[in-house]
Parts: C-alpha cells; structure tokens; sequence
C-alpha cells in the first residue's frame, strides 16, 4: 500500500495530476454545485486511504511525456482494479430465516351468537410450493398469547370476550395440513352499527395485534321476494332486476342463487341444489336501495357450465331457487379489492390490512336469503326445450316423471 501512495503521490505535482499522453481537460464550474464549489473546490478532500488534490476550475493542458512513469501509471491502475474485484467475496442471502409474523383473520357475525377468530403466521418458503412439499408447520404460530374482543357499551362501560379454542379441525383441501390451526372462538352476540376491537397479546415477544370496526347491519332482499302468486322470469333476452337495502355506506355485496331441482325416475328421486355464485358488487353510495341487474344469457350460460347431464334414464324436474346474499363491510371491501388487484400467488399475502401488528384482516359480513323462489312455466319449458339446455334433461312445467 506504500508503494501505491507513494507512486500515485509522484505522479500529482504542484497541484495538477499528470495523465497518460496528451490530454486536454477544459474545467467546466457551471456544472459545479454550490456546495461542490464551498467544500470541494477550495480545498483538498480525503476518500478512503488515498488523498487528491482539486483540479483548478480553469481551463488547463497537462503533457507528459515520461514513458516510464505513463507505464507505472498503467501498471497501478490494473493492481487497483484487480485488488477491488477480488477482495470482496462475502455471500449475502438476500432471503434470511425468520420466525414470520402473525396472521389473523376474524371476520364477526351480527346473525350468530359465536364469534370465530384464526390466527396463523406468515413464512417465506424457498422453491416452487407446486411441486414441493411444504412443511406441516409453515403455518402453526408456536408462540403464547390471548385473544379478546371488546365492546363499549352506550353507558360508557365496556364488555371483554375472551378467545379459546375451538376445538375445530374441518377445512378446504390444499398444500397446507389442518393439524396444528389455530381457530378460537367466544360467545358475543354482536350488534349490527356497534363498535367492537380485536386485541392479541403476545406477551413473550412482546407484541400487541390491534384493530377496532363497526359491525355491519345485515341487508334486507326487496326483490326477489316469494310472495303468493309471483313468479320470475329469465330468458336468452330477459332478465331480473334484484333490490336490497344497503348495509353501511362502502360495502362490499355478493349473491348467490341455489338452483333446486329434483333428479330421477319414476322409482325414486332425488333433491339436488346448484350454487351459482354472482358477480361481487362494491357499493358505495348514500341511496338506501341498491340494484344489481341479473342477465337471463348469463344464468343460462352458467347453469350449462355448471350441470352435467344425466344419467341415461334418468330426468329432472325444476323446483326453484333460493336467493342467498353475503354483506361485507368497509374492511372486507377493501381487502377484496386489493385482492382483485394483486399479481402474487396462492401463497402470497394481501397487501392491505387494518390491523396494526399483524397481517390479515378484522371485519363483519352479515348473511341475508329469500327463500321459494319460483320460476315462470315460460322460463321452465324454456330450459327444457332450448338448444342449450335441452341435454340437462329438464321436464316441461305441466311434465312428470313417467309412471
């Protein structure tokens, strides 16, 4: 390193730094900040181990014409080249192992008694989860805690809930193993426009998971609505305009319509029903009506994708519906839209979330259905007799199964 001072020292003289053959260098101090010029220009600065001295700001031509000292020149600048590329060799693993942090979801419901709380944590897994196996504990969050809700009376005074387990091992099938989740569960009848928070306590950590909402109320369906006599239509052409009140302001709505038909021969029969989920409306208005227009090409389509045919012998016989509706609130709404919007995979988690020390999310749904719905006998023959529907094995309204 001595010898490298010393040789770069001989080579910057008066002031002025020889440079290898004949140069030009015209010194251009408008394209010198202010503080360039008060700290950099005035005097001369120490980078690392080696010193430089300022250039003048004026205009200069520098020669040099020793081929020994152009050669030395060369020869240090190569050394210092190869010494900066070889003398970092650290390895940085850009993904470090960490406990993950918690993951809750606890959505309340104003038409239950019981209220459900899951409380999971986050992992980052190396490699492709579809080919890969994951292990059984990815999930399971292996630290001590409590769980509450709290609720503020109109006094003033406020209610605690405590969380225990729940005892419940059913779920969907997927990657992840139902041994080991954590689902927790209090007895609360929550009110529907009150005020609720959702405290964890992580006391070994320490940390606090936090988050307070207003339940939502549950909707009331205007239409459809079995009433005696009344009968709905739907065609290629012809659809249905549904109406419910609004729940809160910004809400996030879902319907469904459960088919009901029987499937059979003249010896036995069977009921059967057919979900078929609707498209997920975000309201946001102050109109205490809100409107979804239920297209008959759409239902149609649907219930095609959705039904297989029959077994040879066999035919069905179109009962009804039943028209189910799912209520979210602000929260929920929120967070189904940043889903809608999110690139990540299945193992990904939503960006947004109201809880303060935790990923997931806090919120209320309420559920609303209006039940016996009848379809017209033009609707029925129409699904019987249509080129699209005519393989579902559908009898005409005034048809039975054969004696």
């Amino acid at each position: 390193m001595r010898f490298f001072l010393h040789l770069f020292k001989s080579v910057v003289r008066d002031g002025v730094p020889f440079f290898n053959g004949m140069t030009t260098l015209r010194g251009r101090p408008d394209r010198t900040s202010s503080i360039g010029r008060t700290r950099g220009m005035q005097k001369g600065r120490t980078h690392g181990c080696l010193p430089y001295t300022v250039l003048p700001r004026h205009a200069f031509r520098v020669t040099c014409f020793d081929p020994l000292l152009r050669h030395a020149f060369r020869v240090t600048c190569h050394v210092l080249l190869l010494l900066a590329l070889t003398s970092c060799n650290t390895e940085l693993d850009i993904i470090r192992e960490s406990s993950g942090r918690p993951v809750v979801y606890c959505l309340l419901n104003p038409q239950d008694s019981i209220q459900y709380l899951r409380i999971s944590k986050s992992f980052i897994f190396k490699g492709n989860p579809e080919t890969e196996s994951i292990s059984a504990d990815s999930l399971v969050l292996d630290e001590e805690f409590y769980a509450y809700l709290e609720y503020e009376n109109p006094n003033g005074t406020r209610e605690i809930f405590y969380f225990s387990p729940a005892g419940i091992s059913q779920r969907d099938s997927g990657f992840f193993p139902s041994d080991g989740l954590a689902i927790f569960k209090t007895n609360c009848k929550v009110t529907g426009g009150s005020d609720y928070g959702l405290y964890i306590h992580f006391p070994k950590i320490p940390r606090l998971v936090a988050a307070t909402i207003t339940a939502v109320n549950p909707v009331e369906i205007m239409d459809p609505n079995p009433l005696p006599g009344r009968e709905i239509t739907l065609l290629e052409d012809q659809g249905y305009l549904i109406r419910w009140t609004k729940s809160v302001k910004f809400a996030v709505y879902q319907s469904f319509i459960r088919f009901i038909y029987i499937e059979g021969d003249r010896n036995s029969q069977m009921v059967h029903e057919l979900d078929l989920p609707q498209s997920i409306i975000y309201g946001n208005t102050d109109n205490t009506i809100l409107t979804s227009y239920l297209n008959g090409a759409s239902f149609i389509k649907d219930l095609t994708t959705n039904l297989a045919p029959p077994d040879s012998g066999l035919r069905r016989k179109i009962i009804g519906f039943d028209f189910l509706m799912a209520a979210g609130g602000p929260e929920l709404a929120v967070f189904t839209r940043s889903g809608e919007n999110s690139i990540a995979s299945f193992t990904g988690l939503d960006e947004y979330s109201n809880l303060d020390g935790a990923a997931g999310i806090f919120s209320s749904r309420t559920f609303t259905g209006a039940y016996n719905n009848r379809f017209s006998d033009i609707t029925i023959n129409y699904l019987a007799d249509s080129a699209e529907t005519r393989r579902l094995g559908f009898l005409r309204f005034n048809e039975d199964f054969e004696p």
